[in-house]
């Protein structure tokens, strides 16, 4: 039986980066539940792993610069210093991720604006394998990086403000 593939190529020169091969909708279909499993194992990971996993991952990319802007520049024909500038953009981006995901996507008080004035807010991020599922053909209501979870509750109310 033979594979089916399809070339990747220079769009310069028209040589062959890469031969990869076609994927079958059953193929396709247990990649993403791959995909799906591997979303649910990141979730279950404390900040303090995902940092440090995305530092590692960070340092490997590093460690191979050179050769993968070469590869992006044959796959796409773009100059090697403008190749090079997009990894380290990823880099950079990685680190700023690593570093600051807790701060930003921790719990925190929120506002409520003028309408919940007795009320107080908290918002809460949770990594969600939606992305995944949407390959699939499931939807969601809101976008992947939009907060999963907000709870409100009310306000407590201190001894000196005037009861309602």
């Amino acid at each position: 039986m033979t594979t089916l593939t399809f070339d990747s190529l220079n769009p310069a020169t028209g040589e062959i980066v890469g031969s990869h091969p076609k994927q079958s909708p059953d193929a396709v279909h247990e990649a993403v539940g791959r995909a799906e499993e591997a979303a649910a194992w990141w979730a279950a990971l404390g900040p303090a792993e995902r940092r440090r996993r995305l530092l590692d991952y960070k340092a490997v990319l590093a460690q191979h610069l050179k050769e993968l802007a070469t590869l992006v520049h044959q796959e796409t024909g773009k100059p090697e210093g403008d190749a090079t500038l997009e990894l380290v953009l990823a880099l950079t981006h990685l680190d700023w991720a690593a570093r600051n995901a807790q701060k930003v996507l921790g719990r925190r008080r929120v506002a409520t604006g003028m309408i919940g004035l007795n009320l107080a807010a908290t918002l809460e991020y949770l990594p969600s394998a939606s992305s995944a599922s949407s390959a699939r053909g499931t939807t969601r209501s809101s976008p992947p990086w939009a907060p999963s979870r907000t709870r409100w509750r009310p306000a407590t109310r201190s001894s000196s403000s005037p009861a309602s």
